[in-house]
């Protein structure tokens, strides 16, 4: 059974990401976490024998009100149930990050599947957000669903990718193709800096070659997306998906400095990067 965190403010975009989390749940059976993180005030003049049993009281309601809540929403949600299976949680103290990565931790969540605005550009939807931070901090995939995803069948999944090790890290992501019978499209952004691979048709046939003897089964085809300056990555992503249309984007993340570069405020300003595909990111160690 996997595992599924969603954590929810109670708003629009959770609720859409909820959704996204049942679609998950429709080929293999789920247990969806649902998390609320909030502030549990207790008086301060409070006596000490009397704290705990006030935290508990309090502790209870907000659990209550998001079950409330999300009973109210899954009478009204146009998924299947037959496989979902769902348990709620409430964080507290510390951050919200700090709480989410510690609930995915002790409950060895598989995936966390988040809501965004994403209203202004890829680089709004992760810098200065919570978002931001579970996907650097996460140990396990992040999806992150677009306010305006329109909810479809998945049958296609873009990965940007860098060529230099796409047949090792592509494993986690045909487990995840595999939970919807998707093809994986694979796209080049090039020109890049410095270049790993050599974007040649020769060596494509056998990239794909390989990767269909490894992961027989799976369906895999591959693009270059070709830029007019080095390392245009957001030109060549928001190319890649006017042009092929996936139904989710995945990437793998690197070291800090390019997730720096790639959501650098200027570029997202020139270029204007609005998208209503849902983002996976995984982990590259």
């Amino acid at each position: 059974m996997k595992s599924i965190l969603v954590p929810t403010d109670y708003s629009e975009s959770a609720h859409h990401a909820l959704k996204f989390a049942f679609l998950l749940g429709k080929n293999v059976p789920v247990k969806i976490f649902l998390f609320h993180w909030t502030e549990i005030l207790i008086p301060t003049s409070t006596p000490q024998h009397m704290y705990k049993e006030l935290y508990d009281e309090q502790r209870q309601i907000k659990l209550e009100s998001l079950q409330n809540d999300t009973t109210l929403l899954l009478e009204n949600l146009s998924v299947s149930k037959e496989n979902i299976n769902i348990e709620y949680l409430i964080g507290d103290g510390s951050g919200l990050d700090e709480a989410l990565l510690t609930a995915v931790q002790e409950k060895k969540i598989d995936v966390v599947v988040m809501g965004t605005l994403g209203a202004s550009g890829l680089s709004k939807l992760f810098v200065g957000s919570n978002t931001a931070k579970i996907i650097e901090k996460a140990q396990v995939p992040v999806i992150a669903v677009p306010a305006n995803f329109q909810f479809g069948p998945i049958n296609k999944i873009g990965y940007a990718s860098d060529l230099n090790d796409v047949k090792n890290e592509i494993g986690e992501l045909v487990q995840f193709a595999k939970l919807f019978n998707s093809s994986i499209e694979i796209f080049h952004v090039y020109p890049t800096f410095p270049v790993f691979f050599e974007v040649n048709q020769e060596n494509v046939d056998k990239l794909i070659s390989e990767l269909v003897s490894k992961y027989p089964g799976q369906k895999f085809t591959l693009h270059v997306i070709q830029t007019y300056k080095d390392n245009d990555i957001v030109y060549g992503i928001e190319k890649y998906i006017k042009d092929y249309k996936p139904d989710i984007l995945a990437m793998f993340t690197l070291k800090r400095s390019f997730w720096d570069k790639l959501f650098d405020a200027s570029k997202t300003e020139e270029i204007a990067f609005n998208t209503n595909v849902p983002l996976l990111t995984l982990k590259k160690f």
